[in-house]
């Protein structure tokens, strides 16, 4: 597919997404959709960059995040002129978009540690949330034949969890602080530790707790809040 305003540019950062039929891809303040069949393609632009794109498993519906924690539904994509909504809750960047596979429902995340849920088969668009994770959410991922989702967290950290938001299992490894946290530069401000017994490795992982790492089997042991 040649899109000839963003080929052949070193500094290009293209994401995409895809739709049933079409493709979607972001660049900068430039929404592309793309026909699989024929290869031809529209632009959207707006005024502020995005970040997230993802797209509807059913309909020609696209989804973009901007930087400023904005979440545009785009409806009627191959028109010129295509109807979009605007749904605004998270204060920082957009990190993460996908729908259910319905349809009926988009998860987003961010840097705020929340995950936010958003009927947008409602006129209303009612949003639940899932507040206080350990992290920033990097990527959602939702299990089409079960009642599941996965949440990767900038800490290194999975989160299994079901579509009512009841946590069910967590996969953790080797943590750090988040880079959204405290604006910190280094991801391990408190230093680093050896216990002189058993050669563990003890440091600070996310915020307000302690790590131990085993140096043998090089896996974290536990975490201590």
């Amino acid at each position: 597919y040649d899109l000839p305003s963003i080929t052949g540019k070193e500094d290009v950062k293209v994401k995409l997404a895809d739709g049933v039929g079409f493709f979607a891809a972001i660049h900068k303040t430039s929404l592309y959709i793309l026909d699989k069949d024929s290869k031809d393609y529209i632009v959207h632009t707006r005024p502020m960059a995005m970040n997230v794109v993802a797209c509807h498993p059913e309909k020609q519906i696209v989804a973009t995040g901007d930087l400023l924690g904005k979440i545009h539904l785009w409806n009627n994509i191959f028109d010129k002129h295509p109807v979009k909504t605007e749904h605004h809750w998270h204060s920082m960047l957009v990190l993460s978009l996908t729908f259910s596979p319905s349809g009926t429902m988009l998860y987003s995340g961010g840097s705020e540690c929340v995950l936010v849920k958003w009927n947008i088969k409602e006129t209303t668009t009612e949003k639940t949330f899932l507040p206080r994770l350990s992290g920033s959410i990097k990527q959602i991922s939702v299990d089409p034949k079960r009642d599941k989702l996965t949440i990767s967290l900038d800490d290194n950290s999975i989160q299994i969890i079901n579509t009512s938001f009841h946590q069910l299992r967590t996969i953790q490894d080797f943590t750090q602080i988040s880079s959204y946290d405290l604006g910190l530069n280094q991801p391990f401000p408190a230093g680093i530790r050896i216990d002189p017994k058993n050669r563990h490795l003890v440091m600070n992982g996310r915020i307000g707790h302690l790590q131990f790492f085993s140096t043998k089997t090089m896996r974290l042991l536990f975490n201590v809040d």
